[in-house]
């Protein structure tokens, strides 16, 4: 980017570009995520499901007290990074670290490692250094896990792991108009090197689709150069993206999601907050002290939050 190019400039002139320009920056991206497979088009995409048009007002929710807490230090080593947690619809719940993998949780206290991160690359082909960043529940034993730039979907009756959501989604070579475009396919279109993080990942259980929240890092400049955080939002069949929200705020990174009566409600910090629009409103407040650092709809409808530097599980009460 040419110095004095503001990223709004860049933003205008890669979505005026012609597919064919952008080819080339797709298929670059495509060797980051391995995801091929084509969603719809922005354009035919309705306002996404759980996501609040701009101009609706902000409906606050209803935090209660937190009526139970679970210390996971005996659970998990002290080097362990507690990223995620899902409750799968059968109600077993499940604990994602960042450097070991996703553990199930014993109503007695135990662990057991459903996904170890030391032998991806021997049964599934899979890079060796992938570091995980959340989980989310597709099933009694199906997932989706994410990692910096792809997500993944894990079944574990199948025993597969494979990419299947793109956070860099390629381009069709085939098709002659304009896709979806976020803003690290743009730099990435212009040379510059970027990455994507989501911290968080959530599924709609009415529509299927399903939603991260990753901000893009620009790898060309100093160290937490963050350029874009925004909203994407895939089909239940995985793939590109159906729709990219850019957020006015470029710091904002949510810990943890979930979705509960056509509502995405996002945890960052020890705060709620829903979108409208682009814009992130607070819509709540957990106790103090708590940092989401994951969040998962329990059976019988309350939040279960993940505490990561708490280490530490709290089941509170909400009214949506």
């Amino acid at each position: 980017m040419k110095p004095g190019t503001s990223l709004q400039t860049l933003l205008g002139t890669a979505r005026r570009r012609s597919s064919a320009a952008l080819v080339a920056a797709g298929l670059a991206a495509a060797s980051l995520c391995g995801c091929l497979r084509q969603g719809e088009r922005e354009r035919d995409a309705p306002w996404p499901a759980g996501v609040r048009a701009p101009g609706e007002p902000a409906r606050p929710i209803n935090v209660g007290k937190t009526s139970t807490q679970t210390d996971l230090n005996g659970a998990f080593p002290e080097s362990s990074q507690l990223v995620g947690v899902a409750v799968a619809p059968n109600g077993e719940r499940y604990v994602l670290d960042a450097k070991s993998g996703l553990y199930r949780l014993g109503g007695d206290g135990t662990t057991e490692l459903v996904l170890d991160t030391n032998n991806v690359e021997r049964r599934f082909g899979l890079d060796p250094d992938l570091e995980f960043t959340d989980v989310a529940a597709y099933g009694d034993h199906r997932f989706l896990v994410t990692a910096e730039n792809d997500g993944f979907l894990l079944d574990l009756w199948a025993g597969s792991f494979e990419s299947y959501f793109c956070y860099l989604p390629p381009r069709n070579v085939e098709d002659s108009e304009p896709e979806v475009v976020s803003v690290s396919q743009v730099l990435a279109s212009s040379g510059i090197p970027v990455k994507q993080r989501t911290e968080s990942v959530a599924v709609h259980p009415g529509s299927g689709d399903i939603f991260a929240q990753p901000q893009t890092i620009r790898l060309d400049l100093a160290e937490d150069s963050i350029a874009a955080s925004e909203l994407f939002v895939f089909s239940g069949s995985g793939g590109q993206p159906l729709r990219v929200v850019e957020l006015l705020d470029t710091g904002f990174s949510a810990g943890g999601m979930v979705t509960a009566d056509n509502r995405l409600i996002l945890g960052f910090g020890a705060e709620l907050f829903e979108l409208a629009g682009n814009t992130a409103e607070v819509v709540g407040r957990l106790e103090a002290g708590v940092v989401v650092s994951g969040m998962a709809r329990d059976i019988d409808g309350s939040l279960v939050v993940l505490d990561g530097p708490g280490r530490r599980l709290l089941d509170v009460s909400v009214g949506f």
